[in-house]
């Protein structure tokens, strides 16, 4: 198994509400942050490829969850963008968009899986 990341383990804290979402709305809010931050920062997509690889393959999930493809076609998507997203070098602590998609991501990820 490849690790998820180059350098140093990465630990997450994420609050995200415990509201009641699809994954694939939770996938769809994920993009919609990454986009706020990509148009606020628009040095993002330039130097970080990573940030819209994540995006691609979020939307990819996305349009697989909504035709209701079966689950292991929909998680490597969904684990593509997370993995997209811890191995860019972006400055977590500076971003909180950055965390939010992430989380989102991984709010999807556990969804799939319950179902």
């Amino acid at each position: 198994m490849t690790p998820l990341v180059r350098r140093g383990p990465v630990v997450l804290l994420t609050d995200v509400p415990d509201v009641a979402e699809t994954p694939a709305q939770h996938v769809r809010n994920a993009l919609i942050v990454l986009g706020l931050m990509c148009q606020m920062h628009p040095f993002i997509p330039a130097f970080h490829p990573e940030v819209g690889r994540a995006q691609r393959r979020a939307e990819a999930a996305v349009i697989m969850l909504e035709h209701h493809a079966a689950r292991q076609y929909v998680l490597p998507h969904v684990e593509g963008a997370i993995h997209a997203l811890l191995e860019s070098d972006l400055p977590w602590d500076l971003l909180p968009e950055l965390t939010a998609a992430t989380a989102r991501l991984f709010r999807s990820l556990f969804a799939i899986h319950q179902q």
